[in-house]
């Protein structure tokens, strides 16, 4: 874990007191993105790791960690689901397809699984799972703000233009 850390130190000048500009949240992150692109082309992917750094990025299982940031995803979120068991292989091809890294790493924080995140990632496409991904992350937000499902229905009957009179 030491050098993994030392790495996304080093990545931003090489300065090992986190407390010089980088917030705890920061230096989490930037051990997550390290830890992604170590995982990036595999188990035996030393070599091809090496030669992505010089613009010769064949054979990545699925995007690099700046990639994945810029598109919305919560990097630490996706981090603790690979160490979880989420299928990077499957991610990666749900990548290609047009995932919202953003919406899938949403629902990882609001409790999908790892495993049944792999089980979603293979059984629809991605704009088909996009989808069902956003109404997870809605019912859930919704039930953290009403957790009484009989209030959650008349309000969502209300909500609906229905007056009980």
């Amino acid at each position: 874990m030491k050098t993994i850390i030392a790495t996304a130190l080093e990545a931003v000048g090489g300065d090992r007191e986190i407390s010089k500009g980088w917030t705890m949240g920061e230096g989490l992150m930037a051990v997550a993105a390290t830890q992604l692109d170590e995982r990036r082309f595999g188990d035996n992917g030393f070599v091809e790791s090496i030669l992505a750094r010089y613009g010769e990025d064949t054979g990545a299982l699925y995007p690099e960690a700046s990639e994945l940031a810029a598109r919305g995803a919560d990097l630490f979120a996706l981090n603790n689901a690979a160490v979880n068991g989420l299928d990077m292989v499957a991610f990666g091809k749900a990548c290609e397809e047009g995932l919202d890294v953003a919406v899938f790493t949403r629902a990882l924080n609001r409790g999908l699984e790892a495993d049944v995140a792999t089980e979603l990632l293979g059984s629809y496409s991605a704009s088909t799972l996009n989808g069902h991904l956003e109404n997870f992350c809605e019912a859930v937000e919704e039930h953290d703000e009403c957790p009484d499902a009989a209030e959650r229905a008349f309000k969502r009957i209300d909500g609906a233009g229905v007056h009980w009179n």
